[in-house]
């Protein structure tokens, strides 16, 4: 059924209550919006850091085989691990023997006694790499990339939950609150958390939480019967629970 101007008629027939309901509710929502638009803000940087973190690897990398200081060496030492492959090399620092174990980039072959050139930084030392191999350390590309994957995927849930509380808060406006009583019915272990909100009309109607909102749903109903408010339609309803001098719980749900 639909209303006059077109839009479809809420799901459940409680009394519209629009006038009510206090603006703050209202703005609760556009709360989340702003909220949720932050984070996915936030993460958008993260992604560059990320982005950002792998290029200066790789330029280090690239500095320090063009400014850095050239002996040569050979190899003593060819092996892989897992997710890893080793070469060990023995060369000469200022005259004195000194051997290193360089992580492999590239896929060149290598063979015990097999001679390679090795680029250090004079003023660090430690700072090295073979002419083939850019030896990034597991622990900085394994971080770097981490970054820029975490920053991807909380940027794309943040803007999918932004999106969520745009459209719940048109909704919201466009068809008001119904008083409501809910709870969460008895449920198996593991299975999904559900809702039941029933109204004056004595009619029902089962909600699912949405992922962003579970905690939320679980810790306002604490599984009794509370005072609630609802508004929207179909997969964009929002549950409003009431708490005396705190700022509402505020639930995105699907019927």
């Amino acid at each position: 059924m639909t209303t006059e101007d077109g839009r479809r008629r809420p799901q459940g027939k409680g009394t519209r209550i629009r006038r009510t309901v206090s603006p703050a509710w209202i703005r609760g929502l556009s709360t989340r919006v702003v909220r949720s638009v932050l984070v996915c803000l936030a993460c958008s940087l993260v992604f560059t850091v990320g982005v950002w973190w792998i290029g200066e690897l790789d330029a280090s990398a690239d500095r320090l085989l063009r400014d850095g200081t050239r002996v040569p060496g050979y190899v003593t030492d060819v092996r892989e691990s897992k997710n890893s492959k080793f070469l060990g090399v023995r060369y000469f620092l200022h005259g004195v023997p000194s051997r290193y174990t360089f992580r492999r980039d590239s896929d060149v072959s290598y063979v015990v006694g097999q001679p390679v050139t090795v680029v250090y930084d004079p003023a660090d030392p430690a700072r090295i790499r073979t002419v083939e191999e850019k030896n990034i350390g597991y622990g900085a590309r394994t971080g770097s990339v981490a970054t820029m994957l975490a920053g991807v995927a909380v940027t794309v849930w943040s803007a999918i939950v932004a999106v969520g509380w745009v459209v719940r808060r048109r909704w919201t406006r466009a068809t008001g609150w119904r008083r409501a009583s809910v709870e969460q019915p008895v449920r198996e272990p593991r299975s999904p958390l559900t809702l039941v909100a029933r109204f004056a009309d004595h009619s029902e109607l089962f909600l699912r939480p949405t992922k962003a909102s579970l905690y939320v749903a679980s810790q306002a109903t604490g599984g009794r019967p509370v005072r609630a408010f609802v508004s929207g339609t179909g997969g964009a309803m929002t549950v409003l629970v009431p708490r005396e001098g705190m700022r509402p719980w505020l639930i995105a749900v699907k019927a």
